[in-house]
């Protein structure tokens, strides 16, 4: 059985998995509001931003993002978060372009029950707390989720899965 990809206005599908069509939506790539790029001049960041959604960390912050963004080359760089700490946060780099995603628990945990189901997608998603869950693709193939963590005060990683 092959696995065939195709992109459909921001989503990607895998086929034949007609049970589990949207495995991965990008984050939002329109643009960037007013207190994002805020934070992204603080942070001093001069890459571009490709992907960016707002999450829940648990804390005070309204304005909390995960962002991701390329370097030099546009399928390399790095996700990070934004408004927790004066410093931006380094979840991962990535090497073959960024998709990135935000959601809350419920909705990665049922994302998480499909790859489980799923015959040619390893992995799991697991949240376990009521944080925001940010999954984004760190090679072509490997996938990873991070949550934060407000007893440890750090992002852990949650989910990973391979197709």
């Amino acid at each position: 059985m092959s696995l065939s990809f195709q992109w459909n206005a921001g989503m990607i599908y895998l086929q034949p998995l007609t049970a589990f069509l949207a495995l991965f939506i990008v984050g939002t790539t329109g643009r960037v509001p007013h207190d994002l790029a805020a934070l992204v001049r603080k942070a001093k960041i001069e890459h571009g931003i490709t992907d960016w959604c707002r999450g829940d960390f648990g804390l005070s912050h309204v304005s909390a993002y995960a962002i991701s963004t390329t370097h030099t080359s546009a399928d390399r760089g790095q996700y990070f978060i934004l408004g927790i700490d004066s410093a931006p946060i380094v979840l991962a780099a990535f090497t073959h372009g960024s998709q990135l995603r935000c959601d809350t628990p419920a909705a990665a945990s049922a994302r998480g029950a499909a790859i489980a189901a799923s015959p040619i997608i390893h992995g799991y998603i697991a949240p376990r707390w009521d944080t925001t869950v940010i999954c984004g693709w760190v090679t072509a193939t490997r996938a990873l989720c991070w949550q934060y963590s407000p007893s440890d005060r750090q992002f852990i990683i949650v989910g990973e899965w391979i197709t």
